[in-house]
């Protein structure tokens, strides 16, 4: 009697692991959430599962046009961070914008790689950790994503500005030149490596 048993707990632990991994599973929970509520993002627990579009990336130095994708000039921004700072593109650095969420597993690699960015460019770029998911998170959750995981840039709650800047996927990355041109996008967990090639090719 007791082997069924244990083979119902077994199987209760693995249905369980899968919930955080799948994004049918609380990533999924916390997106119809949110489309209740008409933000509209597809939150992906784990982009790396799921991945969005390959990345666009481009050598364009200056836009013509405002918009969303490569070779266009991004909306000026505006957002306070959890710290009360009033944050935007001071128009004299290459930008590099992060969206994700406190709870995203596959979140805290990219913010990971984006301390690797951070030490070896700093005063260079500038750096903003956009978490996207204000009806679950709030300041405390992101400081301690933080802490744990990133570093000393800011980390700002703003779905409107994901909303503003077409943002469908956790784990996306928006690098903008100094005047504001999106020279570099990429909607799933982006690796140093690739970080670093596209800093590059704007400094």
């Amino acid at each position: 009697m007791s082997a069924p048993k244990r083979k119902s707990s077994h199987k209760r632990e693995k249905q369980g692991k899968a919930l955080w991994k799948s994004p049918l599973g609380i990533g999924g929970a916390i997106a119809a959430v949110i489309v209740l509520v008409g933000v509209g993002f597809l939150l992906t627990g784990n982009s790396t599962s799921q991945p969005g579009p390959t990345p666009e990336t481009s050598s364009v130095q200056h836009g013509t046009s405002t918009g969303t994708t490569v070779g266009q000039v991004a909306a000026a921004f505006f957002v306070k961070d959890i710290d009360g700072r009033s944050i935007s593109r001071d128009g004299t650095k290459p930008t590099v914008l992060f969206f994700m969420a406190a709870w995203c597993a596959s979140c805290a690699a990219e913010e990971q790689a984006l301390v690797q960015l951070h030490q070896k460019y700093k005063g260079q770029i500038n750096i903003v950790s956009i978490d996207v998911d204000e009806r679950s998170d709030t300041s405390a959750d992101l400081r301690q994503f933080q802490r744990r995981f990133g570093g000393p840039w800011p980390h700002a709650l703003s779905a409107k500005l994901a909303l503003d800047l077409r943002v469908k996927y956790l784990d996306t990355t928006l690098i903008l030149d100094k005047d504001g041109v999106i020279v570099f996008r990429d909607e799933r967990a982006t690796e140093y490596n690739t970080l670093e090639r596209e800093i590059k090719k704007i400094l």
